[in-house]
């Protein structure tokens, strides 16, 4: 048994078998845990997880960021595990399992709030699932992030000058410090329903999924080699990243 008092200094082996008493400094299985007596919190609002996504779709072999941000954290730690397995991928800032490509994107922003990110390089169908963001010794502090992948089996690149009903426009926003690449369809036909990807040179990626329905157009409709043309307002795909 360990007894600690705050100060103090903990050296063992490789491998420490501990028992926590009265609350103070741990050790068990070479993983140093800070846990805060009772006393020394109770005047600390309880961790909030913010607002943020809760759905990541992906594409198969690029890079996926899981959000997870907390406010008021205190001394507890943070830790990242799939729902469906019991064992932690990370815990704190680090990476608990043999996965070079699972990592954590840890940053302090003002307010008393951290981000918490879990970054999966180069997704596979094997990291698809539910995840969970828990803070330590919070029941009920979680949250979950679905993650999604999907792979494209074919490629049809844009091309405004061959597709003349297609229109690419791009600007920037120094207010922003973005930019926005813009594609645009005019009279949309049955033809262009189907999936969009937007890439950056950063393999940033975006997805829309586009849906035309055939009805009664706000105009003349007019055919040509068997496709029926509406004359529509068109279809507006836009993208923003950051510059």
């Amino acid at each position: 048994m360990f007894i600690m008092a705050p100060g103090d200094a903990l050296y063992g082996a490789d491998i420490l078998h501990a028992t926590c008493h009265d609350s103070w400094r741990c050790c068990h299985n070479s993983l140093f845990i800070l846990v805060t007596p009772a006393s020394l919190t109770d005047d600390l609002p309880p961790p909030k997880f913010l607002a943020g996504a809760e759905n990541i779709t992906v594409r198969e072999g690029d890079t996926a960021v899981l959000p997870c941000a907390v406010r008021h954290l205190g001394t507890k730690q943070v830790s990242w595990r799939r729902i469906d397995d019991d064992d932690f991928l990370t815990i704190g800032s680090m990476t608990w399992v043999d996965d070079e490509k699972i990592a954590v994107d840890h940053t302090r922003k003002a307010q008393d709030v951290t981000i918490w990110d879990l970054v999966i390089d180069k997704v596979g169908p094997e990291h698809a699932g539910i995840y969970e963001c828990q803070v330590s010794s919070s029941l009920g502090h979680n949250k979950r992030v679905k993650l999604n992948l999907f792979s494209l089996t074919g490629k049809r690149y844009i091309d405004p000058y061959k597709h003349q009903r297609m229109q690419i426009v791009k600007n920037q926003s120094i207010r922003d410090r973005a930019f926005v690449s813009e594609l645009l369809i005019s009279r949309a036909t049955l033809r262009d329903a189907g999936e969009y990807v937007c890439r950056s040179s950063r393999n940033n990626i975006v997805n829309m999924k586009i849906t035309v329905l055939r009805g009664k157009p706000p105009g003349p409709t007019q055919t040509t080699n068997d496709e029926e043309h509406f004359d529509l307002p068109g279809i507006s795909l836009g993208n923003k990243g950051q510059l």
